[in-house]
């Protein structure tokens, strides 16, 4: 039985993983690069290596999970409408964003293109969502033993409940790059 959508994304009590005010999935950060130049007349790059450094601090500071590596083009033109896509390790897990740039002054936006789940919260919420079913106020819910999930909308992931002495499976399904789900009682 699937149950009402659970809004995980607002707030730090719920099972996105977030440490700053920010609306995922629409801006993750505006940052603002310098342009390295090759010469008169040539065409304005990104400094990349910047640009990952503040991606890696962004994301670290939004999530307040470890960031690992950050793998960008090696070269990107600075030109208002461009695009590109990194991939960047959340605790050991990538995360693919999505980088527009805004002007050609290397100002960016970084979009997700999955949820960052916090595994402890999901497991909580789960056990909330599905509390009515479920009658036992002593039950517990394994996800796993990954403190952070990161999930592709539209992907699901199995967690396990324990309730009343019987072992059952919970399918997560996760909705958007904000970490909406509804939880699946099997």
């Amino acid at each position: 039985m699937t149950h009402p959508k659970a809004t995980l994304a607002r707030s730090p009590a719920h099972g996105a993983v977030n440490g700053a005010d920010f609306v995922l999935g629409v801006v993750l950060a505006v940052l603002a690069l310098s342009v390295a130049v090759a010469g008169c007349g040539s065409q304005a790059h990104l400094d990349m290596a910047k640009a990952r450094s503040e991606i890696a601090r962004s994301l670290s500071s939004t999530y307040a999970v470890d960031v690992g590596a950050v793998r960008c083009p090696g070269t990107v033109d600075a030109e208002d409408g461009g695009t590109f896509a990194c991939t960047v390790s959340i605790s050991g897990q990538p995360l693919t964003v999505d980088v527009h740039q805004r002007g050609d002054a290397g100002a960016l936006r970084v979009v997700p293109t999955a949820a960052v789940l916090r595994v402890a919260q999901v497991q909580a919420d789960l056990l909330d969502r599905l509390a009515e079913q479920l009658r036992d106020g002593h039950a517990k819910a394994d996800c796993g033993h990954d403190p952070v999930r990161v999930v592709v909308p539209g992907r699901s992931f199995e967690c396990q409940v324990s309730a009343k002495g019987t072992i059952r499976s919970v399918i997560v399904h996760v909705r958007d790059v904000n970490g909406s789900l509804t939880f699946e009682l099997r």
